[in-house]
């Protein structure tokens, strides 16, 4: 009995969360029709491993190939980046010169097994997770955009670049206002040292008549009163 399957590994990638299909390809090389039966070795984890293979059992004519489905139903959360995945699938192939009638080749494998056990040909396929560090959703992929904007990019352009240019244009746009909004300051700072230069010149005039002797003040009083009798 001579049988070829192929791939060695079957490797899924990110994302997990969703139902992913990998096949497997069993060929019949012999020249006698041959059963087979998939078997899996995947555990139950912690974010639950879970396959379904189809057909899991059936006969291949000699000569044939029979293409087997397996598919990963889907993780309920991402497996960490450093996981490793040891689930594997073992592929037994029997001598099947029976014909299979109204029965099934499940139903027949205790006794397939149990007659021609010593002729039995078995292929272990590893299975391997490619865990992306930063999976590209669906959406992403389509637009040509990386999730991982962030680190650096979009597209051709750096994020870097395109927040220097929003900044360029608000400040072109805000210019004038900013101009005008300057010049009005600049103006009241004037007009607030004129108003000092002002209060500064009365308050020393005020001083230098307070300053003056006595009795110059009271000459000056006698004279404005003889002045406003004589007009009176």
């Amino acid at each position: 009995m001579d049988i070829a399957i192929s791939p060695a590994v079957l490797e899924f990638s990110s994302p997990f969360t969703g139902p992913s299909t990998k096949y497997i390809t069993i060929t019949n090389n012999s020249a006698e029709t041959v059963a087979f039966k998939v078997k899996t070795t995947a555990p139950k984890l912690y974010f639950v491993s879970s396959y379904c293979v189809r057909p899991n059992a059936a006969t291949i004519a000699a000569g044939e190939s029979v293409e087997v489905s397996i598919i990963l139903l889907g993780l309920k959360e991402e497996p960490p980046i450093d996981f490793k995945c040891n689930d594997k699938f073992l592929i037994v192939a029997l001598p099947f010169p029976y014909d299979l009638g109204d029965n099934t080749v499940g139903g027949l494998w205790p006794k397939l097994e149990a007659e021609f056990k010593p002729q039995s040909k078995s292929q272990k396929i590893k299975v391997k997770y490619n865990i992306a560090a930063d999976p590209i959703n669906e959406e992403d992929a389509a637009t040509g955009v990386s999730s991982g904007v962030a680190a650096g990019s979009v597209g051709n352009t750096k994020v870097s670049d395109i927040a220097d240019k929003d900044i360029d244009e608000v400040s072109q746009e805000d210019r004038s206002k900013i101009d005008a909004l300057n010049e009005k300051l600049d103006s009241n700072v004037a007009g607030s040292a004129v108003s000092e230069k002002k209060t500064s010149a009365v308050k020393q005039q005020a001083t230098q008549n307070s300053s003056l002797p006595i009795p110059t003040i009271i000459l000056l009083a006698i004279i404005a009163f003889i002045i406003a009798w004589l007009f009176l």
